[in-house]
């Protein structure tokens, strides 16, 4: 038979009869004639390809012969289908998972949306039995007519790269000089590659398109904005190689929503190419293509979608990218839409619906909304369930949680031998199940679950037969709903387990739903509002419908029909189920109507109609559809986000913002923490120093770490679906970015400085500073290895020299190399130290230099002992002398400004740290005071037997005593006698009222006194706190106080330690006429100056380096008090050794001997640091704090700070947190927090001892 005989006798459309050679017969319509074949439209609705080689005979029918054919349809065996009846679509598998398709449609079930053809009625009467106007049925006909005609004209092909520049590097503005120079390098990159792309097209070769693959790869790593586009060029490029699968990995690409739509056109080619055609593939990316696209624009790929969707039964894509389009107000394209619509009905034999929908468009021409109600209500009747949501191709690829679980799949329960041959029978299969069913039954959940996964994982392996006979589902269904049960019996967070149930609702099909799933329905209900193991695994639960109405009694009916709604969404068996079960009880539909009509914010009344029922539970699965799709989309568009650390702050944004759309609450807390991992990234970009940004990298990795780990070991669908690859995107990330800094920041070399030295003796311990550039990373194994003397000028005493800490940039570090000087060297007084100094870099190279250093020496008369001002005060008494107190004048000056200000209160509390210098502040005070401000400073610690009686009695003795010694002075005496001890204690108030009133008139008689203001400088006042917390003083004692102070017979200064804050908040009202100030550590140029000044040279100038003075306020923190011990010691030792200067080398040493040996200091010396007060006034017990400060001293040996979640030791009381205890040593300053999570200990010099004495 010859194609062009075919031609001329059979025009297209005419009824045809084919006899094969092989003696088949086949009848249909003539509807497509190709080159070597034939297409046939045969009356069961199918579409036949006929070989033109194998065709016998082709006859045209006449009308008689049509008749009787359609009677044989007829009374032909095979039975019609009903209305309600579903046909099953399983399309191809495709190589690639659902997950990562670029914008994720919902998933399906395998029941899928078909429009069934009617067997009872004829043509003629179905297509015009309600009388239809003329201009109806000929519009019916014009567009059956012309959809036909462009279909079988559709040729699709791919498109080719786009080469012109793209937008972003169209135009460059030079304002930002750096950024024009970067996107002027990739805009002349990306004019190479065009003209390198036409140079090959014209010369016909392939070779170069691979490197010109190439190029688009490296422009997608250094220029991540221009990702886009380059990848749909390299997709391009893979197709015109005849690579598909690569092209087809580019396009469906690895992250959601981050390529363009003409990708997915590509793929659709891509599947219609195939020896086999992919229609499930093709119509799905078709389906995405039009997500974006116009089809007015793309009217022959429109064309395809519609016969595929024909072809499939898929009438749910042509509603959703129609109900899209009307969203997005893009209204031309709704014409066609509606118009293909009745195309599909026409084609279905759905005549009259086909005339029913196109009169509805010509009345209502501008209002398409009508017309899809009218679309949705044919379906809704043909089908009697709710339309579905937007199909997700392929219906048979698994979810990424089942892939995961799937392929780390241990084969549990199968012998050890088959585990590793991989050589696996049905009968395994059959064991495995048994074994789950009848052994461990509901005694060992977990294993039982794992032996359901290890059914489904063999039968995978086996292949798709075994799959077929077997069915995978079936056991992967029964896995999830038993790790459901496990997690219930674990007691795992009821989010956990309702996403396992979900999984094994979205991945039963309908023929597979058993009394199983009622159970799991029950039990998914029962989540909301039980946690308890015993009633959630009851072997006997209550019916679905005593489940609702309990949680609807509850007030968690809302909560409750949303989860429901939810999984009909995922799987629409539960909405038939649901339906069915709630239909019959009229008090529970009507509660559910109205809960379905709250969620969706509509107002309606109840409906006794089950359609009406049907299309309510419709709308609310579409808003869950809807609302699962902003997550999908705003998910793509925060991970497409990922790859760059500008956009931080508004990856934060985004993520506050998806937290109020995650319906679970576990969900919204691995979003907090996610949120609190990319501020913690920003705080890394901020970061200008290289250890700070590897502090920041190390913590950061850690939290991702952690929460994968959270996140693998109790997965819910969606943060394993997306918080998951959003998670692994960061930490690439901030590995890639840390990678190229760390790579910056390589110190190439290291520079040296040696110092001079008096030669006592032969033996002399040379010093040589080693300095690390600032900015450069830590070096780390630093080595010295001392080279014998050329010119026999010393001799090496050791010749390998190890540094065991690492050296961050901006930092020196110095070494003490001892050497046995000879007689040469004495008498020049010179000598040269050959030595090699190698380290390693933080990437792992190992660097070795070599050096050589002049040293010079001086002599023994040239030193001259030093004097040791410290000495006085290292054991914390009060600093006299005014030349040894440093950087309080500030607070005094302001002190004193407030007490002569007569419009300024008189009433003051300074408190702080023992040992910050308060005593001594009160006694510069007191010194600085001058008539007409009487002080009178005295302190009340440690008395015995304190009573309001004693206290008063003090106060009258300290102020007579005061004037006493002005008396002594040469000021008037005052003729006030001081009342007697033992009647003082039977009337302590009013005698203490009569004196102070009788002390202010004969002050006030005195020209000297008559403006006299009496302060009292109170030290040690907080040990009334203590005293009222024993119960040896009433609280009432501080309401008298506050009486006393408002009499106004004198202004106070008090002085209280650490755990005045407590004292103050148990007393808020006694201490408001209170001005309070906290004392706290020196500043760094107080500090130093400490340090420096009191040991100056007679020339003034400093004995120290700067690197020795920077590393003596990392070990004090700027404490006075430490600063004292150390410098006392260190005065000592350069006196003992005879050094003039110090290096951060002496300091090392003077370190060594406070915190080792027979002179290190004992704990005493801390007992600031680790206590507020005392343990009747701490709320954090001193062995609390302790423990906790020793776990940060050992996480900051080789980096700056600690993370909390470093820090793991057990508090001694339950009720005290460890976080209680951090922000209480961070209150009092002994320890600095970092960001959120970053701790260390302020004095440098007290890790240390820790360390040692642990």
């Amino acid at each position: 038979m010859d194609i062009e005989d075919i031609k001329n006798d059979h025009p297209i459309g005419t009824k045809v009869f084919i006899e094969t050679v092989s003696g088949k017969e086949f009848y249909g319509t003539l509807v497509g004639i190709r080159k070597s074949s034939v297409l046939l439209y045969l009356p069961d609705d199918r579409k036949k390809s006929i070989n033109v080689a194998s065709i016998e005979s082709i006859e045209e029918q006449t009308t008689d012969s049509l008749i009787q054919e359609t009677d044989l349809e007829k009374n032909s065996s095979t039975p019609s289908l009903s209305l309600t009846e579903s046909e099953t679509f399983i399309p191809t598998p495709s190589t690639e998972s659902e997950e990562n398709s670029p914008t994720p449609s919902p998933p399906v079930t395998e029941s899928e949306t078909f429009i069934p053809t009617p067997s009872t009625e004829s043509e003629e009467n179905v297509s015009n039995k309600h009388n239809y106007s003329i201009e109806v049925i000929n519009k019916v006909e014009e567009i059956n007519a012309s959809f036909k005609e462009e279909i079988l004209q559709v040729k699709l092909e791919p498109l080719p790269p786009k080469l012109s520049l793209p937008s972003n590097l169209s135009s460059l503005s030079k304002k930002n000089k750096r950024k024009f120079q970067k996107e002027r390098k990739f805009q002349r990159e990306w004019i190479r590659l065009e003209e390198e792309y036409n140079r090959a097209k014209t010369n016909n070769e392939f070779q170069p398109l691979k490197s010109i693959i190439s190029g688009y790869e490296r422009i997608i790593s250094d220029y991540p904005k221009l990702s886009s586009a380059a990848r749909f060029n390299i997709g391009c490029l893979y197709l015109e190689l005849n690579q598909f699968d690569d092209a087809k990995k580019i396009f469906e690409g690895e992250r959601a929503g981050s390529f363009r739509p003409e990708g997915f056109y590509n793929l659709a080619v891509y599947a219609l190419d195939k020896e086999e055609i992919d229609k499930a593939q093709c119509l799905y990316s078709l389906q995405e293509f039009f997500k974006q696209a116009l089809l007015v624009d793309h009217r022959p790929a429109w064309y395809k979608c519609l016969e595929l969707a024909i072809d499939l039964r898929k009438v749910d894509v042509l509603l959703f990218l129609l109900k899209q389009k009307l969203q997005k107000k893009k209204n031309y394209d709704v014409p066609l839409i509606l118009d293909s619509f009745v195309f599909y009905l026409k084609e279905n034999q759905q005549d009259d619906y086909a005339n029913k929908l196109t009169q509805i468009i010509l009345e209502n021409s501008e209002d398409f909304k009508i017309a899809v109600e009218e679309i949705e209500l044919i379906i809704s009747e043909l089908l009697d369930e709710p339309v579905p949501p937007p199909v997700s191709f392929p219906a048979t690829t698994l979810s990424s949680f089942l892939k995961f679980y799937l392929e780390n799949c241990d084969y549990v329960g199968v012998e050890a031998a088959k585990k590793q041959s991989k050589i696996f029978t049905l009968k395994d299969v059959e064991q495995l199940v048994m074994y789950a069913d009848k052994v461990l039954g509901t005694k060992r959940l977990r294993e039982r679950a794992s032996y359901y996964l290890s059914a489904a994982k063999v039968l995978i392996d086996l292949g798709s037969e075994a799959e077929e006979k077997q069915r995978p589902r079936v056991h992967l269904r029964n896995f999830c709903s038993v790790m459901g049960d496990a997690c219930i019996a674990e007691k795992q967070d009821n989010d956990i387990v309702r996403s396992y149930y979900a999984e094994a609702f979205l991945i039963a099909q309908k023929s597979q739903w058993v009394s199983q799933l009622d159970s799991k329905l029950s039990q998914y209900i029962m989540l909301f509002y039980y946690s308890s193991s015993d009633e959630l695994l009851k072997p006997k639960l209550p019916t679905i419908e005593s489940c609702l109405k309990e949680a609807i009694s509850m007030n968690l009916g809302k909560l409750v029909i949303e989860g429901l709604l939810y999984l009909s969404w995922l799987n629409h068996e539960v909405g038939r189920v649901l339906i069915n079960k709630i239909h019959l009880d009229r008090n529970l539909r009507e509660l559910v109507q109205n809960l379905c009509y709250e969620i969706l914010g509509e107002k309606g009344r109840t409906s006794t109609d089950r359609n009406t029922f049907v299309k309510l539970w419709g709308r609310g699965q579409e808003l869950m559809g809807r609302q699962h799709q902003e997550i999908v989309d705003e998910l793509a568009a925060l991970d497409s986000l990922a790859n760059n650390l500008d956009d931080l702050p508004e990856q934060i944004k985004k993520i506050q913002e998806l937290r109020e759309k995650f319906r679970l609450e576990l969900d919204k807390k691995r979003l907090d923490k996610i949120k609190k991992i990319v501020t913690e990234m920003h705080n890394y970009s901020q970061q200008q120093s290289y250890t700070e940004q590897e502090r920041y990298r190390v913590i950061i990795n850690n939290n991702i770490t952690q929460l994968t780990q959270e996140i693998e070991q109790s997965p819910t669908q969606d943060s394993w679906k997306f918080l998951f690859p959003y998670l692994s995107s960061l930490e690439i990330t901030i590995n890639q970015h840390f990678q190229k800094i760390q790579q910056a920041a390589e110190p190439e070399s290291l520079k040296t400085k040696p110092s001079t030295y008096l030669p006592d003796t032969e033996d002399l311990d040379c010093q040589i500073t080693i300095y690390n550039e600032s900015g450069k990373s830590p070096a780390s194994g630093i080595k010295i290895e001392v080279l014998e003397s050329p010119t026999q000028e010393y001799e090496p005493k050791e010749k390998s020299i190890s540094i065991m800490k690492a050296l961050p940039g901006g930092e020196s570090i110095t070494r003490q190399i001892p050497v046995k000087i000879t007689k040469i060297a004495q008498e020049a007084k010179v000598f040269t130290l050959h030595y090699e100094l190698s380290y390693t870099t933080r990437a792992g190279r190992h660097i070795t230099r070599k050096h050589k250093e002049s040293i010079q020496l001086y002599s023994a008369k040239d030193f001259q002992e030093i004097n040791n001002p410290y000495g006085s005060y290292a054991q914390g008494n009060i600093v006299r002398d005014e030349k040894m107190f440093y950087g309080r004048d500030q607070l005094i000056n302001n002190l004193i400004s407030s007490i002569r200000n007569p419009n300024s209160a008189k009433n003051f509390l300074i408190y702080g740290q023992k040992r910050t210098g308060k005593s001594s502040i009160l006694y510069h005070l007191e010194q600085k005071l001058k008539p007409q401000i009487i002080p009178v400073r005295f302190s009340i610690g440690g008395m015995n037997n304190f009573s309001d009686a004693t206290f008063l009695y003090i106060i009258i003795k300290e102020i007579a005593k005061a004037f006493d010694e002005l008396t002594e002075e040469g000021y008037p005496s005052i003729d006030v006698q001081r009342p007697d001890l033992e009647k003082f204690q039977d009337y302590p108030k009013i005698i203490f009222e009569d004196y102070m009133s009788k002390l202010g008139k004969n002050l006030r008689k005195r020209d000297k006194y008559c403006n006299t203001i009496i302060m009292l400088l109170i030290d040690e006042f907080s040990y009334i706190y203590g005293e009222i917390q024993k119960g040896n003083v009433p609280s009432s004692f501080m309401q008298s106080w506050k009486a006393l102070l408002e009499e106004n017979y004198f202004g106070i200064v008090l002085v209280g330690q650490d755990y005045m804050p407590l004292f103050i908040k148990r007393f808020p009202n006694e201490f408001s006429i209170m001005e309070s100030q906290r004392i706290s550590y020196l500043e760094k140029d107080s500090a130093r100056n400490l340090i420096i000044d009191p040991i100056r040279t007679k020339e003034g100038k400093s004995r120290y380096t700067e690197e020795a003075v920077n590393k003596l306020i990392d070990l004090t923190a700027g404490s006075p008090f430490y600063i004292q011990i150390f410098c006392n010691r260190l005065v000592n030792y350069m006196n003992r050794k005879k050094i003039m200067y110090v290096t951060d080398a002496d300091i090392e040493r003077v370190k060594e001997g406070l915190i080792t040996g027979n002179n290190s200091l004992n704990s005493a010396a801390f007992d600031n640091l680790t206590s507020a007060g005392d343990e009747h006034t701490d709320k954090i017990s001193k062995e609390d704090a302790e423990a906790v400060l020793l776990d940060i001293a050992k996480e900051t040996r080789l980096q700056p700070y600690c993370n909390r979640s470093s820090i793991t030791t057990e508090t001694s009381k339950s009720s005290i947190s460890i976080d209680e205890v951090l922000k209480d040593l961070e209150t009092r300053e002994v320890i600095e927090k970092q960001g959120t999570s970053g701790y260390r200990i302020k004095v440098g010099l007290f890790k240390e001892w820790l360390l040692v004495h642990q």
